[in-house]
């Protein structure tokens, strides 16, 4: 920024002419010709030519802001996405926790089975209780690994 605005200040008087003015053997210069045979100096032709370097240079200079900002964006983008895929596998390891736990806690219900037919009825039912246990939480822990994968391949995409 600070350089468009050297650039805008040293352009404006790029566009001013410098007459030569010669009265009684006086050489003066002004902006404003001194009689009808004034002539343009060599300074206002170098001042003209200057104005496509001015250019250039501020196209250099907004070149380089953009390029400057293009890159704390993707820093930006990148300390996001990182800070995100922590809490997935924060997440994802939680939910393996808690999955494992409820598992755990039918086991432990499993050992107290006694052997005969209702006893065979509820480990039946204690079978089913660990299968459906274990499809749920596979299932939200597969969903959370997928997105895992995916915010990685844009990480690594950056």
């Amino acid at each position: 920024m600070k350089y468009l605005i050297l650039v805008v200040i040293f352009a404006l008087p790029v566009s001013a002419q410098v007459y030569k003015c010669e009265e009684n053997g006086t050489v003066t210069y002004s902006q404003t010709p001194c009689a009808h045979d004034a002539e343009v100096t060599e300074y206002s032709r170098e001042s003209v030519d200057a104005a496509p370097t001015m250019q250039n240079a501020e196209n250099t200079a907004a070149i380089n802001a953009s390029d400057t900002m293009d890159r704390i964006g993707s820093s930006v983008k990148k300390r996001d996405m990182t800070e995100k895929i922590n809490r997935l596998e924060r997440q994802a390891a939680r939910q393996i926790q808690q999955r494992d736990t409820e598992i755990a806690k039918i086991v432990n219900r499993k050992g107290r089975v006694v052997r005969n037919l209702a006893g065979n009825v509820y480990e039946d039912s204690l079978n089913s209780d660990i299968l459906a246990v274990t499809t749920l939480w596979n299932t939200r822990i597969d969903a959370t690994n997928r997105e895992l994968e995916q915010l990685r391949a844009e990480y690594n995409k950056l």
